[in-house]
Formats: C-alpha cells, sequence, structure tokens
C-alpha cells in the first residue's frame, strides 16, 4: 500500500473510533456503580460546589451535597386561636357554663369572654365563674398582647403556669377562688405592666417570691386564705403604688417587716391570721392613707406603737388574740374615724382611758380577755353609734356608770367577769338589748322592781345574779 493510502485509512480508522469511545465513556459515567471522576476542567459540566463554612461563630455550614435537606424552617409560633383551643380543651370546655367557642366562621371577639384589639389579637380573657376545669396550660404564655386574665370561682387545679411571666402586657391577674396548687411562680416578678394579682382562696404552698417585690406598678396584691408559709418579704417595701396588701389567713411567720412603712399609698393592710412574730414595727404609724389595719390572731409581742395616732384615716384597727401588752395608748384617742376597734384577747393593762370617749364613730369597742383595771369611764356614753361593747374578762371595778344608758343604738354589752359592784342602773332598760352579761363579778346585780325583770326577758343572751333586795 501506498503511503498516501495509509495516512488515509488511519484518519478514517480515528474518527470512527473517537464517536464510539464518547459514548462508551457517557454510558460509563450513568452506571449506579461508577465511581466520580476527578473534575476536568475542560468538560462543560459545572463542578460540583465545595462547601464552604465561615469563622463566625453564629454561621451555620451549608450542606455537603446537592441532595441533602435545606435547614429546617422553624415552626410558626402558634396563633392565638390555636391557644384559645388548647385552654379550651385543658379546661373542660364542653362543659363550661358558657362556651361559644371553636367556631372558625366567627372572630375571636365573638368567642365568649374573648376581647381583641384591632388587629384581632387577644386583650382580654374573662372566663370567671364558667365551671372550668383542669389545669392552666403553659401556652398562655404566649399571647403577647394580653392585658387580663379573669379565671375566679372556678375549680382550676394544679400550678399556677410560670409562662404566665412572659405576658408582658399583663395588666391583671385574677385567679381567685380555685384550687391552684404549688408555688408561686417568681417568673411573675417579670409582669412590669401589673396592677393587680389576685391568688386568694386557693391552695398555694411554699414562701412568697421576693421579686413579686419588682412589680412597681402594683396597686393590689391578695395572697390570703392559701397555705403560704415563710416571710414577708422586705421587698415589699418597693411597692410604691400598692394600695391594698392582703396576705390573711396563711401560715405566714417573722417579723412584720418595717419597709411595710414605706407603702405611703396603701389603704388596707390585713396580715392577720398567721404566725407572725415580734413587735408592730411602728414605721406603721407612717402610712398616712391608711383605713384598714388587721394584725389580730397572730402571735405579736410588745406594746401597741404610740405611733399609731398618726393614722387619722383608720376606720379599723383590730389587733386582737395576740401577746401585746402594757396600756392602751392614750395618743389613739385621735384616731377619730375609728368604727372598729378591737384589742381583746391581749396582756393589755392599766385604765381604760376617758378620752375613748371621743371616738364618736365607733360602731364597736372590743377590750375583752384583758387585764385592764379601773373605773368604766362614763364617757363611753358618748359614743351614741356603738352597737358592741365587750369589757368582760378583765379586773374592771366600781359600778356601771348611768351614762351608759344613752347608747341608743347599743346591742350587745358584755361586763362579766370583772369585779364591779353595786347595782345595774335602771335607764339601762330603755335600750333595746340583744345581749347582757354581768355575771362573776364582785356584787354587780340587777334591780329586782319592774321594770327591770321583764326588760331582761327580752334579752335573749342575758346572764348576771338579781340582787338580794331592792336598794
Amino acid at each position: 500500500m501506498k503511503p498516501h493510502q495509509l495516512l488515509t485509512t488511519s484518519i478514517l480508522t480515528i474518527a470512527l473510533l473517537v464517536p464510539l469511545m464518547v459514548t462508551l465513556t457517557s454510558c460509563l459515567s450513568d452506571s449506579p456503580s461508577a465511581q466520580p471522576t476527578a473534575t476536568n476542567h475542560n468538560s462543560p459540566e459545572p463542578a460540583t460546589p465545595t462547601p464552604s463554612f465561615s469563622n463566625s461563630p453564629s454561621a451555620k455550614p451549608t450542606a455537603t451535597n446537592d441532595s441533602s435537606p435545606e435547614p429546617a424552617t422553624p415552626t410558626p409560633s402558634l396563633s392565638d386561636r390555636e391557644i384559645l383551643e388548647i385552654l379550651y380543651d385543658a379546661t373542660g370546655g364542653p362543659h363550661w357554663t358558657h362556651t361559644g367557642w371553636l367556631d372558625d366562621r366567627l372572630p375571636l371577639s365573638y368567642w365568649h369572654g374573648i376581647s381583641t384589639n384591632p388587629q384581632g389579637r387577644v386583650t382580654h380573657i374573662q372566663l370567671s365563674n364558667n365551671n372550668l376545669t383542669g389545669t392552666i396550660p403553659p401556652e398562655l404564655g404566649n399571647l403577647s398582647e394580653l392585658q387580663s386574665i379573669s379565671l375566679n370561682y372556678n375549680q382550676l387545679t394544679g400550678p399556677v403556669a410560670p409562662e404566665l411571666g412572659n405576658l408582658s402586657q399583663l395588666r391583671r391577674l385574677y385567679l381567685l377562688s380555685n384550687q391552684l396548687t404549688g408555688p408561686i411562680p417568681p417568673e411573675l416578678g417579670n409582669l412590669s405592666q401589673l396592677g393587680t394579682l389576685s391568688l386568694q382562696s386557693n391552695q398555694l404552698t411554699g414562701p412568697i417570691p421576693p421579686e413579686l417585690g419588682n412589680l412597681s406598678l402594683l396597686t393590689g396584691l391578695s395572697l390570703d386564705n392559701n397555705q403560704l408559709t415563710g416571710p414577708i418579704p422586705p421587698t415589699f417595701g418597693k411597692l410604691s403604688q400598692l394600695v391594698q396588701l392582703s396576705l390573711q389567713s396563711n401560715q405566714l411567720t417573722g417579723p412584720i417587716p418595717p419597709a411595710l412603712g414605706n407603702l405611703s399609698n396603701l389603704v388596707v393592710l390585713t396580715l392577720h391570721h398567721n404566725e407572725l412574730t415580734g413587735t408592730i414595727p411602728p414605721e406603721i404609724g407612717n402610712l398616712s392613707r391608711l383605713r384598714t389595719l388587721s394584725l389580730h390572731l397572730n402571735k405579736l409581742t410588745g406594746p401597741i406603737p404610740s405611733e399609731l395616732r398618726h393614722l387619722r384615716h383608720l376606720t379599723t384597727l383590730e389587733l386582737s388574740s395576740n401577746k401585746l401588752a402594757g396600756p392602751i395608748p392614750r395618743e389613739l384617742d385621735n384616731l377619730t374615724n375609728l368604727t372598729t376597734l378591737n384589742l381583746s384577747s391581749n396582756e393589755l393593762s392599766g385604765p381604760i382611758s376617758p378620752q375613748v370617749g371621743n371616738l364618736y364613730q365607733l360602731d364597736g369597742l372590743y377590750l375583752h380577755d384583758n387585764e385592764l383595771t379601773g373605773p368604766i369611764p362614763p364617757e363611753l356614753g358618748n359614743l351614741t353609734n356603738l352597737k358592741n361593747l365587750y369589757l368582760n374578762n378583765n379586773q374592771l371595778t366600781g359600778p356601771i356608770p348611768p351614762e351608759l344608758g344613752k347608747l341608743s343604738e347599743l346591742q350587745i354589752l358584755y361586763l362579766n367577769s370583772n369585779q364591779l359592784t353595786g347595782t345595774i342602773p335602771h335607764n339601762l332598760t330603755e335600750l333595746r338589748l340583744e345581749a347582757l352579761t354581768f355575771n362573776d363579778n364582785s356584787g354587780l346585780c340587777a334591780p329586782t322592781n319592774e321594770p327591770f325583770p321583764q326588760w331582761l326577758i327580752t334579752i335573749s343572751d342575758s346572764a348576771g345574779p338579781s340582787c338580794p333586795t331592792d336598794p
């Protein structure tokens, strides 16, 4: 074969083999078992991108191959409607007294007890006295526009959800008169807009969280009628807007914090029926707006502080059933707005001040079960609004002043168990008493001439001897 023929044949052979090789290579690369070849810069196919990583601590690595799933999108937060549905299911919604919930055709504002803002967000839940049972779901803490919760007078059980402390717009939280148990969550101290916190009449236990002292806008705090223990937090002295502080009927111990004297707006302070000890802080006398002071049924000791004379708006002073000692401060006679003065069941001594007769608004004077001495002041006859006068179980002496016959509103007069003497004045027959006891004295007796015996018969609760002879 000639040289030029050989060259022509070689070129034709190469031309035929190249397409065949390309086809064969393509088939091999499509085979499942084929191993990936190295990246060829002359290849028309783009190179597989290399995963990139950032040095930023918050950066997340990208996927290492194209078939990896994208990072999961965070689950969207529950809608207000979904949260209310959870509340309905958790609290026995089908058995509520009033329902009308779960209708998707209606806006939430048409659901019973629900109010919303113009954007449709829930702002108020009012389901008091609606036969709710079960527990408070923690999801309520996600209702970020909620301003008030009222679940009073139901049968809710379980704890107060700590998640309620997330409700940054909450102004009123009413959970009273349920069967809630467990501690008060410290997280409630985060509710910076809260004005009223009512958790009374449940079965809450444990100490009162000091964090509640952070609620600077709070005007009403009611934790009474639970089973709370431990001290009253001194941090409560920071609650400068507080008008009512009700902690009675718990098992609180320790002293009354003097810091409570900083609560210049306080009108009602009820700490009774606990196990508080120590003395009554003189700083309580700084509460110039106070109208009710109830400290009875504790274990308080020491004297009644004379600083209480500054409480000129006080209408109720209840210090009974403690271990208070010493005389009744004469300065209490300045409290001319008092309607109730109860110092009974203590260890008070000394005389009853005649200036008590200046407390013209009194309808109840309770000084029984002390160690008081001296006579009954005739000035008590000035208390023309008085309905109840308890002087029994003391060491009072002398006769009954006839001025008591001027107490036209008097219903109960207890004089028994003293050292009183003489005859009960005849002008007492002008009173319409329901109770008169004068037994166990040193010679006090009732006249036997009419109309006294007949008048005694009209008194449903009377006890005392008749005089042997009518003077």
